[in-house]
């Protein structure tokens, strides 16, 4: 996958949405005015009938389709009403403000009309119907990032296997392939990469961590470096530990090095129904420990190495780290965002539910849906 950060939402999803909108706002879209065609001057009302429908099967571009039904009552001057209902297909584009939010415009729109003296009327109304369909779809601004202290440079935006996927990359340039797993019956899918976790490991743990240890005066381990893996549901960490041990023999102070296998530390990834991606629980294993002379002094004192050991066990890789790890990494480290918007005074959020997680290869995947509020 090209990008770090791949959000979609399928067209069934969106529809679902405006279908749940439509009452609230059918009224505040529309209008009437008094144009003149063909030398007639003629009254000319316009609404929306029905609940404008996404279409996604423009795939491979940002493009994509809203088709829509109108209502048209025209009144010549001094003559009767004339009332039709007439299919229209507005051309709409996704892109990325400069914000980083994911925002909708209206490009072009066409009139299935087969009376050519209303196609004319049409063509006149036709920068007006475009203006208030574009209030409506720019009143969506879905926004992306940052996570966990994890912004975003490159964006792209296409439409695959009618979904509209939005993808994010760290650094460089970002590309969707025809594949984007995003898509799903449910509507709503998020992709986190192996390299956007490893981002937030370093931002949220290892950037703050505590790296050196003391569990007695004369003892202290090192955290040197650690590598990083997401695997089987898991986020997996091994740990680069070492130390030294210093003991003051009256000519001078004894030193050994104390040498620690590697601590593989997990833990569990998981999604509740808060929408929040967390992390938690998990193990840290138990290294092998060895104490070596590292002066003169050392290879002629006698130390109980045990205890140094037990020491090292019970209070650095048991205790010390798993609390520094506790209180840095483990919880939170993104939510699925609710968003939340409005139109000529109608509010409505769109509340992501049902969601599941699941890790495949190196990548997190959550899929689920969304529920609908609308208040007026």
């Amino acid at each position: 996958m090209s990008t770090d950060f791949l959000a979609g939402v399928n067209a069934s999803l969106l529809n679902d949405t405006s279908t749940s909108l439509f009452p609230s706002i059918k009224d505040k879209i529309g209008g009437t005015s008094t144009i003149t065609v063909e030398g007639v001057k003629v009254s000319v009302t316009w609404s929306l009938t029905e609940a404008p429908v996404f279409d996604f099967s423009q795939s491979g571009t940002a493009a994509f389709k809203v088709d829509l039904s109108l209502g048209i009552s025209v009144t010549p001057e001094g003559g009767k009403p004339s009332s039709t209902k007439v299919p229209a297909t507005a051309d709409a584009q996704a892109a990325i403000t400069g914000s980083g939010d994911l925002s909708f415009s209206v490009t072009d729109m066409t009139f299935n009309s087969e009376d050519p003296f209303l196609q004319k009327v049409l063509d006149i109304k036709k920068p007006e119907i475009i203006g208030q369909v574009q209030s409506l779809l720019s009143a969506i601004q879905l926004p992306i990032g940052p996570i966990e202290g994890t912004s975003f440079q490159g964006y792209a935006v296409a439409v695959v296997s009618d979904a509209l996927n939005v993808g994010a990359t760290i650094s460089g340039g970002a590309s969707i392939s025809s594949s984007a797993p995003t898509s799903t019956d449910l509507g709503l899918g998020l992709v986190l990469s192996n390299g956007l976790m490893q981002n937030v490991v370093r931002n949220v743990w290892w950037n703050h961590t505590e790296k050196s240890f003391r569990p007695n005066s004369d003892t202290t381990v090192n955290i040197n470096g650690y590598s990083f893996s997401v695997s089987g549901g898991r986020l997996n960490l091994a740990l680069n530990l070492g130390g030294k041990y210093e003991l003051d023999v009256g000519i001078g102070t004894a030193k050994w090095n104390i040498d620690i296998g590697t601590v593989h530390v997990t833990l569990n990834i998981s999604i509740d129904d808060k929408n929040n991606v967390n992390l938690a629980g998990g193990s840290v294993s138990t290294p092998s420990v060895s104490i070596k002379p590292d002066n003169f002094l050392a290879t002629i004192t006698s130390i109980a190495a045990g205890p140094i050991v037990t020491l090292i066990l019970n209070e650095v890789v048991a205790n010390m780290i798993p609390g520094q790890i506790k209180d840095h990494l483990a919880g939170t480290i993104y939510t699925v965002p609710t968003v939340s918007s409005s139109f000529q005074g109608v509010d409505f959020s769109l509340t992501p539910d049902k969601l599941s997680l699941t890790v495949n290869g190196s990548e997190v995947d959550v899929r689920g849906s969304a529920s609908v509020s609308v208040t007026s």
